[in-house]
């Protein structure tokens, strides 16, 4: 965490400004590149963040990608229950004031971030 960052305590957990939902199913493939992609992108930014990877049943991988990230990513498997009801649990274990979802296929922009925030910090009704 930068030294400018403050955290916030809730709970006995840190509280962070944005958490990132990633749904997987069988994409061990693109999902090292897509979760790299994503922390450097926050790590550049100015918010603090946590990165939930939502296994949605997936058979072989991806387990062992999330888990080479240690504590920087939050694994979570559930049975095979499909894209929506993924990002639903991956919501319902967000600690964020910004909630984002980026699928493993997907590729998230460098300034996907701020960009978004400032949008709704200058427009509460978008």
């Amino acid at each position: 965490m930068a030294a400018e960052t403050v955290v916030r305590i809730h709970d006995g957990e840190p509280e962070v400004d944005v958490s990132v939902v990633l749904p997987v199913f069988n994409e061990a493939g693109h999902l090292a590149k897509e979760i790299s992609r994503v922390r450097d992108s926050l790590e550049a930014s100015r918010y603090s963040f946590e990165i939930i990877v939502v296994d949605d049943g997936s058979t072989a991988g991806t387990a062992e990608v999330a888990r080479r990230y240690g504590g920087e990513v939050r694994y979570v498997h559930q049975p095979n229950s499909g894209a929506p009801a993924a990002r639903n649990r991956g919501a319902e274990l967000s600690r964020g004031d910004y909630l984002a979802f980026v699928d493993s296929d997907d590729v998230w922009m460098a300034d996907k971030l701020e960009r978004q925030i400032a949008c709704l910090d200058n427009d509460p009704e978008v």
